[in-house]
């Protein structure tokens, strides 16, 4: 039984859907980029060749700013649950043992 306050399927679930939002997003992405680089090769415009330098810094930026620090809030969730979940059973058990101790 856990010591703690939090459930491990809900935090489960939670970093689940994260990750799934990730996936998501990057789907999405892949998408766009399609589009981009097929409209970047149709075009014969400068403007729109121009685009191109933006488009791969804003890209870089999304993947940085908001997939890598999803995937790693995912990440993080977990892994604190489960080292919570491990002293919880740590603490339980040596309660135990000093219960047993003193009982005889």
């Amino acid at each position: 039984m856990a010591i703690t306050q939090f459930e491990q399927n809900t935090i489960t679930k939670a970093a689940q859907s994260h990750s799934e939002m990730v996936s998501e997003l990057q789907t999405r992405l892949n998408r766009l980029f399609g589009v981009v680089e097929s409209t970047l090769g149709s075009s014969p415009s400068a403007a729109t060749k121009a685009l191109e330098a933006t488009y791969d810094s804003w890209i870089r930026d999304v993947q940085q700013m908001i997939i890598t620090r999803v995937e790693s809030l995912s990440e993080s969730m977990t892994k604190t649950a489960q080292s919570q979940a491990d002293m919880d059973e740590q603490s339980s058990s040596d309660v135990s043992q000093v219960a047993q101790f003193i009982t005889g």
